[in-house]
């Protein structure tokens, strides 16, 4: 298979280092890369994928990198990381390739197609053709709804979430505040689109249970959550420990 990762930045090139190293393992032959506005970096930043047999593709002629059009027709599956709402518009030119099984993009682009979160949907469920993957904090949400239910979420009675958001990733600068901004919310039942997100993934046993807010910070370190969950039965601090515990992708300090 051969794989295409559509932007090379804070998301494109950790996906891009992980496919890298795993290639045996996910039966990947070749790699490719798409930096959309190359002249923004740096040759020898490039260079560095491409030590690391990463083919890194343009969209137009620049130095010794690929033109898209030559490989669009060899690429299997994309990942698309590229910045708010280009993935809705980039869907259109994924139609056309000829040999396309599937792609996916990130939580931002909602619409694409059917959202995902590891370790909240069964491992194979079919997805079809596109997918789009949970944010991060709508991954975090559901990972504490069903650590705290058991995954039992039929028992869960109602569920509070608030969000304290960094304003941007380390290294940039385009999203910074200079206070705390509370976000508005979309629903006025639900809140934020993070309950609306986890609701349209676990579904109805979800609906009408949870509520979200969020405030964003002049911070460059990663997000942090307070919820409450009330359930309809008893639990002791051990059966929570349990439950956490069995959750692939959580974590007690």
């Amino acid at each position: 298979m051969n794989v295409l990762v559509n932007g090379v930045g804070n998301i494109g090139t950790t996906l891009l280092a992980v496919l890298a190293a795993e290639r045996d393992v996910l039966g990947i032959e070749r790699i490719f890369a798409l930096k959309n506005t190359p002249t923004t970096w740096q040759k020898r930043e490039l260079d560095v994928l491409q030590r690391l047999d990463i083919e890194v593709c343009t969209r137009v002629p620049i130095d010794d990198y690929k033109p898209l059009e030559t490989i669009a027709g060899e690429v299997h599956y994309a990942f698309d990381c590229t910045t708010t709402g280009r993935g809705i518009l980039n869907k259109r030119l994924y139609d056309e390739w000829p040999n396309l099984i599937g792609a996916s993009a990130q939580g931002s682009e909602k619409g694409f197609g059917k959202p995902f979160a590891s370790g909240s949907l069964p491992q194979h469920v079919d997805l079809g053709r596109y997918a789009q993957i949970a944010s991060c904090n709508t991954h975090a949400l559901a990972c504490v709804l069903q650590a705290v239910s058991g995954n039992r979420l039929q028992e869960m009675i109602c569920a509070d979430f608030v969000f304290v958001r960094r304003s941007e990733d380390v290294g940039a600068k385009g999203k910074m505040v200079g206070s705390n901004v509370v976000a508005r919310h979309l629903d006025s039942h639900i809140g934020t689109h993070h309950a609306i997100d986890v609701i349209e993934l676990l579904g109805q046993d979800a609906a009408g249970k949870i509520t979200s807010s969020d405030v964003t910070t002049p911070s460059q370190t990663m997000h942090a959550v307070r919820f409450s969950v009330w359930l309809s039965s008893n639990v002791t601090v051990a059966d929570l420990q349990h439950r956490i515990a069995s959750m692939p992708y959580a974590a007690t300090t």
